[in-house]
């Protein structure tokens, strides 16, 4: 494992340097502020889209289901056959 470096210590300013510094004035950020931005616009499908979709995936899976009971079925009766 690497092992760190120590640095030097930090200067700190003395009484008379200290008390030069003066707070930042709050009425000067205020006033430049920048309007509040609009939500984004919605660019997800509309209602109708999603019950048209959700209806086709629907009779997707009744297909699918209706599909496989059909294989099985003739799974079946293939073996059963000599």
């Amino acid at each position: 494992m690497a092992t760190r470096t120590s640095s030097p210590p930090r200067k700190r300013p003395s009484g008379s340097q200290a008390k030069k510094k003066r707070p930042a004035s709050r009425g000067s950020s205020t006033a430049r502020r920048k309007p509040a931005s609009r939500k984004p616009a919605r660019t997800g499908p509309g209602p109708v889209a999603v019950v048209v979709g959700g209806i086709g995936r629907g009779l997707v899976a009744i297909w699918l289901a209706i599909a496989g009971m059909m294989g099985a079925l003739a799974r079946g009766i293939g073996s059963s056959a000599s």
